[in-house]
């Protein structure tokens, strides 16, 4: 009887153990979008950082495109998962912020996958709209962001 108890408590333990507390977000490009929007949308409070970098490849990058005020010229700046999280996390502990995809377009090879992500976010009453860029890789178990890119519209002057 000791063995048989010591062996359901030992199977029990390791199923406690290898299950994680990160949705299936990373099983289809589907899943892997709908789980940004959803990680960095909401009323103010704590994000799931976890699970956001959990959608990235380990050198995953991010970047914004945008217009430089003073010259007017168009910039890039590149920075990792964690440097959005440094920047964004003491914005979203203060503020609602909801962004939603409002249109989408996607070229899938298999393993690779290329997707335009159209949204709108509201913010502190303000609204904007804008284009996320995906680029995805499978590897035999789930799909990883290599690659976001955003690049809001203009505003009218």
């Amino acid at each position: 009887m000791k063995i048989v108890t010591l062996v359901a408590t030992l199977f029990f333990t390791t199923s406690l153990f290898s299950q994680t507390s990160i949705p299936d977000d990373t099983s289809s490009v589907d899943k892997v979008i709908k789980a940004i929007y959803g990680i960095i949308s909401g009323p103010a409070g704590k994000r799931d950082w976890t699970r956001f970098k959990n959608l990235f490849d380990k050198e995953g990058t991010m970047g914004i495109i945008y217009e430089n005020k003073t010259d007017g010229k168009i910039l890039y700046k590149k920075f990792s998962p964690e440097d959005y999280i440094a920047n964004n996390d003491p914005y979203f502990l203060k503020n609602g912020f909801v962004e939603v995809e409002t249109a989408r377009s996607e070229n899938i090879l298999n393993d690779i996958a290329q997707v335009f992500s159209n949204y709108e976010y509201t913010s502190n009453g303000i609204s904007q709209k804008g284009v996320n860029t995906f680029l995805l890789y499978r590897d035999n178990k789930r799909w990883y962001i290599s690659s976001l890119i955003w690049k809001e519209e203009p505003t009218v002057k």
